[in-house]
C-alpha cells in the first residue's frame, strides 16, 4: 500500500505503512471522550498501562458497538500525546506492515501503541507473539482490539498464551450498568441482555465505525 507520512506536527518521524495517528491529529480525535462516564473496567486498562509489566500486551474485546474505541480514547488522554499512538487496522494491512510501523515508533520513542480492529489482520493469529516477545519486551505498552472474540480466544490460546492480559467489554453488571445510564429499570437491563449496547448509551458518541 501507498505510505502515509507522518504529520509535520508530531515529534516522530518518518513514514507509515498502516493508519498511524499520532500528534495533533491523535490530540483531535480523543478531545471530546474527556467527559464520558468511565466503564468499569477502565481501571484494569489503567494498570496494565501504567504499571512495569514487560512481555504483555492488553486485549479489548467484545461484540460490535460496546464502545471500544472511546474506552481507547480515555485512557489515550490521560498518556504524553508525544509518547503515543493509535493505529486503526484496515483489511489489507498484515504484521509485517504493522512491525515495521512499530519499529519506526519505537525508535522515536513511542511508548504507548494502542492497535484497533487487529483481527482485521488475516494474519493476527499466526504472528501474535511478534507483539509481546519483541515489542513488548522492549518495553512498548500495546494495546490491541478488535470484535473477533474467537480470533482472540485462538490467539490467547496458542501465540499469547499467558503473554497477554484481557478485557472483555460486551458484558456489564447491572450496577454499572445503572451507574452509566442513570437506569435503574432491570427490565432495561434484561431486555439488552446484560451487555452494553451502542445505541442505548447516549454518552459515548463515538462509534467504533466511524473512525
Amino acid at each position: 500500500g501507498k505510505e502515509t507520512p507522518v504529520s509535520a506536527a508530531a515529534s516522530i518521524v518518518g513514514n507509515f505503512n498502516t493508519n498511524v495517528i499520532i500528534g495533533v491529529g491523535l490530540q483531535a480525535l480523543v478531545h471530546g471522550v474527556v467527559k464520558f462516564k468511565k466503564r468499569d473496567c477502565f481501571e484494569t486498562l489503567r494498570q496494565f498501562v501504567t504499571r512495569d509489566i514487560d512481555g504483555k500486551i492488553c486485549i479489548l474485546y467484545g461484540l460490535r458497538r460496546p464502545g471500544k474505541t472511546p474506552l481507547i480514547f480515555q485512557m489515550i488522554s490521560e498518556l504524553a500525546v508525544e509518547q503515543t499512538a493509535y493505529i486503526k487496522v484496515k483489511t489489507t494491512d498484515n504484521m509485517a506492515k504493522l512491525s515495521k510501523d512499530l519499529e519506526v515508533l519505537r525508535k522515536n520513542g513511542c511508548k504507548y501503541v494502542f492497535i484497533d480492529e487487529i483481527t482485521l489482520m488475516e494474519d493476527f493469529i499466526n504472528t501474535a507473539a511478534i507483539l509481546s516477545d519483541i515489542y513488548a519486551m522492549m518495553g512498548m505498552k500495546i494495546v490491541v482490539s478488535g470484535t473477533d472474540s474467537l480470533g482472540f480466544a485462538m490467539a490467547n490460546r496458542d501465540e499469547l498464551y499467558d503473554r497477554s492480559v484481557t478485557i472483555h467489554t460486551s458484558f456489564i453488571p447491572f450496577r454499572e450498568y445503572s451507574r452509566l445510564l442513570d437506569i435503574d429499570s432491570v427490565d432495561s437491563y434484561i431486555e439488552y441482555g446484560g451487555t452494553l449496547k451502542m445505541e442505548n448509551i447516549p454518552f459515548l458518541a463515538v462509534d467504533d465505525q466511524d473512525l
